[in-house]
């Protein structure tokens, strides 16, 4: 159980990243994720805002940076696909909670902006969570 807690937390993080080379500015990110789902985790929120900071190089190769995000968090990127400004991308998730699946994608809006949407579910399960995320770059300085 706790694994799941785990997972869908950093899912949070992980909506925003998916996005490839030289299409943001490095620096300080903030990312407003709301989570729906009728069994969310006793605790979890339905709304969070995280900061995180994207170095010039995770800037120039996000894509790397996304697939090592994912795999230190014992997930398998199985696809990841880009059509113009949306990128697509699926990975699975095993833990002690079971194994998760998880799908979604991102829009660019501009080196400043974006936008997720993923949907993710336990395999032999009737969970599914949906995560809708904003992100906007707040600045070159990142604060830790």
């Amino acid at each position: 159980m706790k694994t799941r807690h785990l997972l869908i937390a950093s899912m949070f993080c992980m909506t925003t990243a998916p996005v490839w080379a030289g299409d943001i500015e490095p620096g300080q990110w903030k990312t407003t994720t709301t989570l729906q789902g009728d069994k969310l985790p006793p605790g979890m929120p339905r709304e969070r805002t995280d900061t995180e900071c994207f170095t010039a190089e995770e800037a120039r190769d996000l894509e790397a940076a996304v697939r090592q995000n994912f795999t230190s968090e014992g997930c398998e990127v199985v696809q990841t696909s880009r059509d113009g400004d949306t990128i697509s991308y699926h990975f699975s998730c095993q833990g002690q909670g079971g194994a998760m699946e998880a799908k979604g994608s991102t829009t660019i809006e501009d080196s400043r902006h974006m936008n997720s949407n993923m949907t993710s579910s336990y395999v032999g399960s009737d969970t599914e969570l949906v995560m809708a995320s904003e992100g906007e770059w707040v600045g070159e300085t990142c604060q830790e």
